[in-house]
């Protein structure tokens, strides 16, 4: 929203006061062309940084899992060499 005012030394004519309306109508427009352009560029620059902040989780989250998975083989073959000492040595008893 803004205000132009504008100044004569004289009284304006028809005339300049269509061409000022015409005029005012296409700085409008242009003001809120600007304003539209600016917001979908804001839009555009969030939406990137969203884009970066989501890849870094899926990238945190794939690393986390890949520990996870790494733990669970480590626990697996931990379990499997307990069991077979377990029943190793109750053989031997």
């Amino acid at each position: 929203m803004g205000v132009v005012e504008l100044g004569a030394f004289h009284e304006f004519s028809d005339l300049n006061l269509d061409f000022q309306n015409q005029v005012s109508e296409s700085i409008a427009v242009a003001v809120h062309s600007a304003q539209s352009h600016q917001k979908v560029q804001e839009l555009l620059e969030q939406s990137q940084s969203q884009a970066e902040e989501l890849w870094v989780q899926q990238e945190e989250l794939r690393r986390a899992n890949e520990e996870l998975e790494e733990h669970t083989e480590l626990l697996k073959e931990s379990e499997t060499r307990l069991i077979c000492f377990s029943l190793a040595w109750s053989c031997l008893i």
